[in-house]
This record gives structure tokens, sequence and C-alpha cells, in this order.
């Protein structure tokens, strides 16, 4: 039901989870892996014509059973065109277990680095408290990463105001020190507003808001009995595209006006004539 969005929407590429193709205790691989591998990678799979992201974002359950040869075999068989670094366990109040978790999963990340050279890593930055963060951000740098990521559905989906503060401060730590920052699990116009700073998203809400039966764009009610449709889960993600392409006209437009005082047209033609918004990669498998 969330195939091929970039029929619908301009996204720069879909994200495949590797949880999805996993047993519950991520030790072994599904018969979705199975598919994949028979049809000799993803993109022959899905007949892709976007690039393709493998996230390794996953429960803990299956961070424990999921090692990183594991996680090598996935990338080997499905060819994807990036991949998130391992995930870890980094709780904020678990200060000593996520420096273990960070020392595990940079020395994880050092031997994918090594093993894959021709498909582009994307670093997933951990840790519990800015120190952590900045220090696990530090480290991807040096190893040469330049795209990253920060998940925050972890904070969000607590939905407290501390907690989404934290995120957002998080988040800013990192693109401060990065080229290229993108923020997983964020979907909500408010939310997005919050991560404006960011490149990119990659979000499920276009599917998870559906079955909750919030629509966008669709003469359907909440106490509509019809089944949950493709076409009503592709217009959430229009309306999340629009929502972000404002966000980041809006944005464009504040720089405009804090860097060039003057009132010429000819600046501001440029300004709103490319100003396309961020692309907004599909969540979910």
């Amino acid at each position: 039901m969330t195939y091929a969005p970039w029929k619908e929407i301009d996204c720069s590429g879909v994200v495949i989870k590797a949880q999805d193709l996993l047993s519950p205790s991520g030790r072994k691989t599904n018969k979705y892996f199975d598919s994949i591998k028979k049809a000799g990678g993803i993109h022959e799979c899905l007949g892709c014509e976007v690039e393709v992201v493998l996230s390794s974002i996953m429960p803990d359950k299956m961070i424990y059973g999921f090692s990183v040869e594991a996680y090598a075999d996935m990338i080997d068989t499905l060819q994807p065109d990036y991949y998130y670094t391992p995930d870890g366990e980094t709780y904020l109040t678990k200060e000593w277990i996520s420096r273990l978790e960070i020392n595990r999963v940079f020395s994880d990340s050092q031997l994918l680095l090594r093993t894959f050279p021709n498909i582009k890593p994307i670093g997933l930055v951990k840790g519990c408290n800015l120190r952590q963060i900045d220090d696990h951000a530090n480290r991807l740098l040096r190893s040469g990463i330049s795209h990253f990521v920060f998940h925050a559905g972890d904070y969000l989906c607590r939905g407290s105001s501390s907690a989404i503060e934290q995120a957002i401060i998080f988040a800013g730590s990192i693109r401060q020190k990065v080229p290229w920052l993108v923020i997983n699990g964020a979907g909500a116009m408010s939310t997005l507003k919050n991560f404006s700073f960011a490149d990119g998203f990659v979000t499920q809400s276009h599917f998870v808001d559906a079955f909750y039966g919030r629509f966008c764009d669709s003469p359907r009610t909440d106490d509509d009995k019809r089944a949950i449709s493709r076409d009503d889960i592709m217009n959430n993600l229009r309306n999340i595209q629009r929502n972000v392409s404002a966000i980041q006209l809006q944005k464009r437009l504040s720089d405009w006006i804090i860097s060039d005082g003057t009132d010429g047209y000819e600046q501001q033609n440029s300004v709103l004539s490319n100003s396309n918004g961020l692309s907004v990669p599909k969540g979910g498998n």
C-alpha cells in the first residue's frame, strides 16, 4: 500500500527497514528477505526508480540478535544505494551502557566501511547526552562519512515536551557539525517545523495516520467504514511533501531577508523559483 511513492511525489528515495526482513529475535531472515534475494537485489525486486536506503533502526531485542556479520550479508544481498550504520541501545538515563554501545556500533561501522567501499554509508548518530552525541558524530566524520541520520522517532513517541526538546537539541548539534542530516521518524507539521534545519525526512506518518483515521485531501471521515486504500495513504504523503515544501520556502525566504536587506525583484525571484522544498523519502517497506 506504500509501494512506489516515486510515482506519487518527487521523493529522493525509499527506505527499507532491516527489521522487516528479520525474525522477531533478529537472528534469522524471513520470507521477504528470501524474495529479495531470489529477485537479485532490492532494485530488481521493487523495480525501483529511485535510490534505496537500508535502515538499521530496530527494537533492542532485535539489535541483540542481529550481528554485524548478518548486517553485512543483508547489505551484500540487497545491494542498496545507502545503508545506515548499525543501531544501538542508548537510553537517556543509561550513560554507561550507551557508551559501550557507541563503541560497539562504531567498531561495527568500521567493518562495514571496509567491506562495502562502493555502497554509501549514512551515519546513524547515537548517544544519551550531548557529549556522547557530539563524540559519535565526530568519530563518524573522521571515518569519512558525509551523510548522517538522527532517529527522532524514539523521542517523539514519548510525547513529552522534554523528550522532544532533547531531540531538537541533539539533532541541532549534529547539524552544526555535518554536511547533511536527515531526520528519521518525523511527519507531523509541528514536528517538521521543529527540525526545519534538516536536509530531509524519513517518514511513515502517511501510512500510520491513515490507520488512526487521519486523512488529508480525502472525502472520507474518521468514522468511514471503508477499508484503508493506497489513495488514502498517498494523499497523506502528498500532504507531508506540501508541508515540507512550505517550511523550506519559509526558511529560504527568511534567509534571504536576513542576508539581503534590499527588496530587489531579481534576488527574491531567485529564491522563489528555486524553492522546491526538501525531498521526503518514504518510510516502511
